[in-house]
């Protein structure tokens, strides 16, 4: 499904052409997809990343630490949390502090 057949807001767009053009490919499932846009529309301003879930502190993928989502987790400016979207997936769903 492209973003012509769903709506989605401006940046998500521009972040799914970018990806495409460098040649990502889309990560998660539809219904973890739903809940992301469900989520993301329900916070605008609010943060939205899936990914493959860690056991370890800091965050791993690959062997290595992984630095988005220890920035998402981490940052001072954010509030944000990771949930388990399926046993193979998850999400980190951040907000601006105030």
């Amino acid at each position: 499904m492209g973003t012509a057949e769903r709506e989605v807001p401006p940046r998500v767009a521009a972040a799914e052409r970018a990806a495409a053009e460098a040649g990502f490919k889309k990560s998660c499932i539809p219904r973890v997809g739903r809940l992301l846009s469900l989520a993301a529309a329900a916070k605008p301003g609010g943060i939205l990343d899936d990914f493959t879930p860690s056991s370890h502190w800091p965050p791993r993928y690959g062997g290595e630490v992984d630095e988005l989502r220890l920035f998402y987790l981490t940052h001072p400016a954010l509030c944000g949390a990771e949930v388990l979207t399926t046993p193979f997936s998850s999400a980190v769903v951040a907000t601006r502090r105030p």
